[in-house]
């Protein structure tokens, strides 16, 4: 069952988006934020609606997870990574097939830049490739197993 997202969850979210990953959160405010009532505190993106929310379990699009701490989903960056400016990671192009893929890397120093520990925004060019955990210089793989590749290295 989907409710409206808490204020509590909602100033969380909003927070961590804008302090963590530059992004601005207004571009959020035609739509409406909503919990699934799961364990796991999906929240997800969707249109402001009357809709009976009791009866739903998924409205719009996963975009973070609450819990300790918001862990944004794929699809969030994937939809709004252009508007990111902070705490991105740039593969170089003989990483990006085993990332797709569900690997985690190993980074080289210049890699990581400004980005923080914690979750960062994956990226290859101009193409945004979803979530990992960045653990010193160790990339974890945060793309969800229905969504990962096998491409094949060129």
């Amino acid at each position: 069952m989907l409710t409206p997202c808490p204020d509590e969850i909602r100033r969380q979210l909003l927070a961590c988006l804008a302090e963590r990953f530059g992004f601005d959160t207004a571009l959020l405010e035609p739509y409406e934020l909503y919990l699934s009532e799961s364990a796991r505190q999906k929240i997800f993106l969707g249109p402001k609606t009357d809709f009976p929310l009791a009866r739903t379990d998924t409205g719009g699009v996963l975009i973070a997870r609450a819990g300790a701490t918001i862990k944004p989903a794929t699809s969030f960056f994937q939809l709004f990574g252009r508007h990111v400016t902070r705490n991105i990671i740039h593969l170089e192009r003989g990483q990006v097939a085993p990332f797709c893929s569900g690997s985690d890397l190993e980074l080289a120093e210049n890699q990581i830049g400004g980005a923080e520990r914690g979750f960062v925004m994956v990226v290859w060019e101009e193409h945004c490739l979803g979530c990992g955990l960045l653990k010193g210089r160790t990339l974890e793989n945060q793309i969800p197993k229905a969504n990962r590749l096998t491409l094949e290295q060129w």
